[in-house]
């Protein structure tokens, strides 16, 4: 990718950091047809339809980005998200729950992984599952680094307070 094209997408993703996704898409809009098959291309496209809601089309390029780069954990993280937000038959949080328990094992340094299997638990009332997942969590992450992952899921952070940190 030249430089000229990295710098559209570089700027789509100044624009999401801002709040801007309209403004992103417009960026990507300028990058060539060859490049948009490129895996950050993909990512900052996902990123847009997220920013916007667009779980379908969030959905659609995730399943793309993880058809091509099948090793990068943040296409499968991505596909789980846009999974997550749709609702069943072809979505919904158990067939996230499938995507990324089936991928945990592949990327053991992500630890985002465990985070949002626990988070997918406690929101299939599955509490047990949830502690697993969460003490896997504490042996990757130190306390700070946890509770920051965890900001915004107040029921997972109850469950932390009651695990023992190294």
């Amino acid at each position: 990718m030249d430089i000229k094209d990295n710098h559209y997408l570089n700027a789509a993703e100044g624009w999401l950091k801002l709040g801007l996704p309209e403004e992103a898409s417009k960026e990507l809009e300028k990058v060539p047809q060859a490049l948009k098959r490129n895996a950050k291309y993909l990512a900052v496209t996902w990123q847009i339809f997220s920013a916007r809601q667009l779980w379908e089309d969030a959905l659609l390029i995730a399943n793309r980005w993880t058809q091509r780069f099948p090793e990068d954990p943040d296409a499968w993280f991505s596909l789980a998200t846009s999974l997550e937000n749709i609702p069943t038959p072809h979505g919904g949080v158990e067939a996230a729950w499938d995507i990324l328990r089936s991928k945990v094992e592949v990327f053991p340094e992500d630890d985002r992984y465990p985070i949002k299997l626990a988070s997918y638990a406690i929101t299939m009332q599955e509490t047990r599952k949830a502690n697993e997942w969460l003490t896997l969590a504490v042996k990757q992450l130190n306390k700070a680094k946890l509770a920051h992952l965890l900001s915004e899921d107040q029921e997972l952070l109850k469950l932390v307070e009651d695990l023992p940190f190294d």
